[in-house]
């Protein structure tokens, strides 16, 4: 069974196809910028290197948005940048992170401006975050054989020894009485079905005419349980990449060799769409999240496995060998008191704690992964679109 499980699960990994700060810094009454600028939105920069930037389009957000974006690690200052000239795997392979206290994360949004230098990459690949927002079958536990019996005196359940009478009034799992249930279903809440692939259907009626003494009749049929993983997962990719037929966001491609590219992406905003920052803020600390799918453990938040959790930036050869990769995280602050401390500050301070003033307010207004577990069990955000 455990192998079963796990080639299901690289079967859904094949099917779905993870932090940065450089440093942009805004206090007082205006804004500024200690991580530098994109320049303009189509101008490739050859002397930035293999770089994220976040991207402001106008005034308004520059002088009033508040973050920090940077290399990940204690130093808040460092630039979320590839150099064109590296060798060394830990300076190609990296991770940044943009910290934003999460009403302005809520309100603004998050943009990104990427640039890529001319002689660097021959294609470049972005890979947009997105999370499993219902729960899915992981480890391959999606009933498949459903039985029941209806034994002589009308009653529903198993006749484990073929007498006529039932001995065992509780159905196997898939089964709501004589209807087939699976358990990835949350249409009767209003959600999606997530639950795919087929099933066979095996009822036993008692024929009290079968034989000397009577015996059961046997029908067998088929059914698909109807679902599509595509309608269960949410996030940025959702909203600004096109889906593939499954559903899925389909990443960006684009051949950049001796042209390099500069672009922005920009996601909706959540207060947008009336949902949480999660949404957009897909940080997590791996030592804060312990998952173990079909004997495989993983160090992420669950509604995170198998699909995309960074927003992923991929320099590749002509054969897609990786040349360089950068990953950035989102991550939104509780307090704007701790967010100006910086690299000293914790951004998940008053997690469970009303404000002292306003004790009808939650110093935690938006959830994060971090937020999203319940009796130290990650959980599914459930957000409807």
């Amino acid at each position: 069974m455990a192998n079963s499980n796990k080639g299901f699960f690289v079967f859904l990994v094949l099917l779905t196809s993870v932090s940065c700060r450089e440093a942009i810094e805004s206090t007082g009454e205006s804004g500024g910028s200690t991580g530098g600028s994109g320049g303009p939105v189509g101008e490739v920069d050859n002397a930035a290197g293999f770089r994220v930037y976040v991207y402001r389009e106008n005034e308004e957000v520059e002088f009033n948005q508040r973050f920090y974006f940077h290399k990940a690690g204690s130093d808040f200052t460092l630039p979320c940048k590839v150099d064109p000239t590296a060798t060394a795997l830990a300076d190609r392979d990296i991770e940044c992170i943009v910290d934003i206290p999460e009403e302005d994360l809520h309100f603004f949004g998050m943009n990104l401006q990427y640039n890529v230098p001319t002689e660097m990459c021959e294609y470049f690949v972005f890979r947009p975050y997105y999370f499993y927002n219902w729960p899915i079958d992981l480890v391959g536990d999606t009933p498949r054989n459903l039985e029941y019996f209806i034994d002589s005196n009308g009653d529903v359940g198993l006749d484990t020894d073929g007498n006529g009478i039932i001995n065992t009034a509780t159905l196997g799992p898939g089964l709501d009485g004589i209807t087939p249930d699976c358990p990835y279903d949350y249409t009767d809440v209003e959600g999606p079905n997530c639950c795919i692939g087929n099933y066979q259907l095996t009822v036993h009626s008692w024929d009290p005419d079968a034989g000397a003494a009577g015996d059961y009749d046997v029908t067998v049929s088929r059914g698909d349980w109807g679902g599509n993983l595509g309608s269960c997962i949410w996030g940025a990719a959702v909203e600004t990449q096109p889906l593939n037929r499954a559903g899925f966001p389909i990443n960006d491609i684009y051949f950049v060799d001796g042209v390099g590219i500069n672009k922005a992406y920009e996601p909706p905003t959540p207060i947008s769409l009336s949902t949480q920052t999660v949404f957009l803020a897909n940080y997590y600390d791996p030592t804060e999240h312990s998952n173990t799918i079909a004997a495989t453990p993983f160090q992420q938040p669950l509604a995170t496995i198998g699909a995309q959790d960074s927003y992923e930036f991929l320099c590749f050869d002509r054969a897609q060998e990786v040349k360089a990769r950068i990953k950035v995280f989102i991550r939104e602050w509780n307090e704007y008191a701790q967010w100006e401390l910086g690299a000293t500050g914790d951004y998940d301070s008053g997690a469970g704690q009303n404000e002292t003033e306003f004790p009808e307010f939650s110093k935690n207004d938006f959830f994060d992964w971090l937020d999203l577990k319940a009796a130290g069990v990650d959980i599914y955000p459930r957000l409807f679109k």
